[in-house]
């Protein structure tokens, strides 16, 4: 059985991750880091609900309720160009993308590296992007910064042996039926038409939710290691094939 800590919750990943760690028995408590609580609601679900300026140093008393927690999975990111609430993205601007999709994720990283043991570490899975490039070198901007975090993260975990990363590379992200209905039509339609625009091209460019969610379960608990790259990230249809394995 896995505690279980979740950034990111209200989002298109985020969402069907919570979704899935509920369904899940091997998951037995789940504690949602957000700034507003999710539509789900469980008896195995704790909310936390944290202004923005609390990502970048978690107060003590949330550490020590997940203390004894032994997986995170991080959704929770900025879209470049994007401003869908007014505290933490508005205004848009480089700077903001990089505090919430680095910054964010390597106060808590640091934090929660501390957790864990060698023996029975804390798995941090990072929700990172297919074109990540941690040279920090990209052209594009989500793209550099979603390598550093992956690099800054994969650093943590070569000096703290109870800490262990999977930076997982996703593709588009077809959302739930369940959680399209709560987003605007041009965002549900922009997503959606991506998906099947890369579908004809490769349908490893792509993820359903729900298998995302399922996925992220089993590395929780342990499982996909094999197929974890040396620099500890995993490609989508890789993470497609561990949610394969995990029905």
């Amino acid at each position: 059985m896995v505690k279980l800590i979740l950034t990111g919750a209200t989002g298109n990943a985020g969402s069907a991750v919570l979704a899935a760690a509920v369904a899940s028995p091997s998951i037995s408590h789940i504690t949602v880091l957000s700034r507003r609580p999710p539509r789900l609601t469980c008896p195995k679900v704790t909310f936390v609900l944290l202004p923005s300026q609390s990502f970048e140093v978690l107060p003590d008393d949330v550490l020590s309720q997940v203390a004894d927690h032994r997986a995170c999975v991080w959704a929770l990111s900025a879209p470049y160009r994007s401003c869908p609430d007014d505290e933490y993205v508005k205004p848009c601007s480089s700077f903001v993308c990089f505090r919430v999709n680095h910054d964010y994720t390597m106060a808590a990283a640091r934090a929660f590296s501390k957790l864990g043991t060698t023996n029975d570490p804390l798995r941090f899975i990072y929700l990172s992007g297919m074109s990540a490039d941690q040279t920090g070198q990209g052209r594009l901007l989500n793209v550099r910064v979603k390598g550093m975090t992956e690099r800054d993260l994969k650093a943590i975990g070569d000096n703290e042996p109870g800490f262990k990363l999977i930076s997982i590379r996703l593709g588009i992200i077809e959302p739930t039926p369940e959680h399209a209905t709560t987003m605007s039509w041009t965002r549900r339609w922009s997503l959606q038409a991506s998906a099947r625009a890369f579908k004809l091209w490769s349908s490893s460019m792509t993820i359903p939710a729900s298998e995302l969610g399922n996925a992220c379960i089993a590395l929780a608990e342990g499982k996909g290691e094999d197929k974890v790259h040396p620099d500890r990230w995993m490609s989508n249809s890789d993470v497609r094939e561990v949610a394969t394995q995990a029905e």
